[in-house]
């Protein structure tokens, strides 16, 4: 059932300052509320990736002899990303830098994610990431870890 009443939801701290705008645009607000629920209900941890920036996208495969992982990481180089596993999860941990050029006045529209990142999947079986074979081409790390 959707409400039709007005919404009167009382600002916390961490929530930042609303301008006079953002208070009447129901949108802003109903996200700043749903960002509270989410902590709320998960802790402060549940701040996005903690001491991370962003979360690169990643796909996961099960295949004959193990499992393929497959993470977008666009401009990285040797030693701009780790891999390490606990149990049955592997993470992987890194920095991209995406610097504005020299000179730029403004900029119009930032879609790159930069800085720290982490993304780590949970892989149907412990893993041993010492037995782990890593590449990465053309913007993708890939990680093929063998069954135990």
């Amino acid at each position: 059932m959707l409400a039709t009443g007005p919404l009167l939801i009382v600002a916390e701290p961490g929530d930042g300052i609303l301008s006079r705008d953002e208070a009447l645009d129901t949108d802003v607000v109903l996200l700043r509320y749903q960002q509270r629920a989410w902590r709320r209900l998960l802790g402060e941890q549940s701040r996005p990736f903690g001491a991370y920036g962003w979360q690169p996208a990643a796909n996961l495969y099960e295949l004959d002899g193990g499992v393929l992982i497959r993470v977008e990481a666009a401009g990285l180089a040797p030693g701009d990303y780790q891999v390490a596993g606990r149990e049955n999860r592997l993470i992987v941990t890194g920095e991209r830098r995406v610097d504005a050029p020299q000179g730029a006045i403004r900029c119009h529209r930032v879609e790159l994610p930069s800085g720290r990142f982490r993304v780590e999947l949970v892989l149907p079986w412990a893993c041993d990431v010492r037995r782990a074979d890593i590449a990465y081409e053309a913007g993708i790390l890939s990680i093929h870890v063998p069954r135990p």
